[in-house]
């Protein structure tokens, strides 16, 4: 299992970049910049050099997801990609924060989820 400092590692760095060249890249699979080779994050078409990963969520979340995509779009300013930057960067965190939390804490939120206690319920 990596330590911290792997992880650390490994999802460090900007989500993205320009957003034109971004929309270019996407469109013609080609990279962004030199620092396209030091960086995971900063990829010519992401569908085509990310692999895909399923996830299944109750109709409520996934709902809130799409919303606070939209939400973020307009909070920055940018043109937040849903697979290039929110999906991304919703993983990143989520893993940044379970990293800190301490075992009891992770197994007390796995029961609130299953006993339907979230927020989104």
């Amino acid at each position: 299992m990596p330590n911290g400092e792997d992880i650390k590692d490994r999802y460090a760095g900007r989500l993205g970049g320009d957003d034109d060249q971004d929309e270019q890249n996407e469109n013609d699979g080609s990279a962004g910049s030199d620092q396209s080779d030091k960086n995971v994050w900063n990829v010519g078409n992401v569908k085509e050099e990310w692999k895909g990963w399923t996830v299944y969520l109750p109709e409520e979340y996934l709902d809130d997801v799409k919303d606070e995509s939209k939400l973020l779009d307009v909070r920055l300013d940018r043109d937040v990609k849903m697979d290039r930057h929110f999906k991304p960067a919703l993983i990143a965190l989520g893993m940044e924060r379970m990293e800190g939390m301490e075992d009891e804490e992770i197994s007390a939120f796995l029961e609130r989820m299953e006993r339907g206690e979230l927020d989104n319920d």
